[in-house]
């Protein structure tokens, strides 16, 4: 053990001393380098946790805000939508229930990629009521002047043949399914509608519709003066 002085009175005291017996004056103790060492490779230690634990957060916020939320896939028997608009042109209203397909189908050059068709229901003041195929894109065979045949399976019945007509506007997207009368009563009294038809340079093609949950009330409401009566 060795002696030092006390820095206030000058008294001889132990080196491992915390006071002065003397002057009562707080003793500091150099830390060793084994200490300094120590406290080093602590310190260290705790940065390099929370460097971790702060990178494991940022990732998993990054992967949350950068993931593509899943299409909704609504199912089966609930898939219909229902629009209403005025006709510019009549005093009347243009009423639509839309479908998607259930399925997607993968067409080849020029229109590659898998894609959805729309089957509508449109009631129209001055066109009447229409039956329209859509698909996002791609061309139906069904030329201007050439109808086209149009296969129909309804649930698990045999497939019917019905008759196919482009747009006024000649867009290969979409094709108007006529005898509009029978096709809706027999969608009525099904669940699945299939309809076949070619599509430029991919063949031919089937879109199955779930149509259970169709509802008229839903597609053409009652004028309020009908529901008093």
């Amino acid at each position: 053990m060795s002696l030092v002085k006390c820095k206030e009175c000058g008294n001889d005291i132990s080196s491992k001393a915390d006071i002065c017996p003397k002057c009562g004056l707080q003793i500091s103790k150099k830390m060793g380098c084994g200490t300094v060492l120590g406290y080093a490779i602590l310190i260290l230690f705790a940065i390099g946790l929370f460097t971790i634990e702060l990178s494991e957060k940022l990732n998993k916020n990054s992967t949350n805000n950068n993931s593509q939320p899943t299409e909704e896939i609504k199912k089966p028997g609930y898939q219909w939508s229902y629009v209403q608009a005025n006709d510019h042109m009549s005093d009347g209203v243009i009423y639509q229930a839309a479908v998607k397909s259930s399925n997607q189908v993968n067409l080849d050059f020029p229109y590659n990629g898998s894609q959805h068709a729309i089957l509508t229901l449109r009631s129209h003041p001055r066109h009447g009521e229409e039956v329209i195929f859509r698909i996002e894109k791609g061309q139906v065979l069904c030329g201007s002047y050439d109808k086209c045949n149009i296969l129909v399976r309804f649930d698990d019945k045999k497939a019917e043949s019905f008759i196919g007509v482009p747009p006024s506007d000649n867009s290969t997207e979409t094709v108007f399914i006529k005898n509009h009368s029978k096709f809706v009563k027999s969608m009525l009294a099904s669940k699945l509608v299939r309809i076949s038809l070619d599509i430029y340079q991919n063949g031919t093609q089937v879109f199955d519709f779930h149509v259970n949950d169709f509802n008229h009330e839903s597609y053409k409401p009652k004028p309020l003066q009908d529901s008093k009566k």
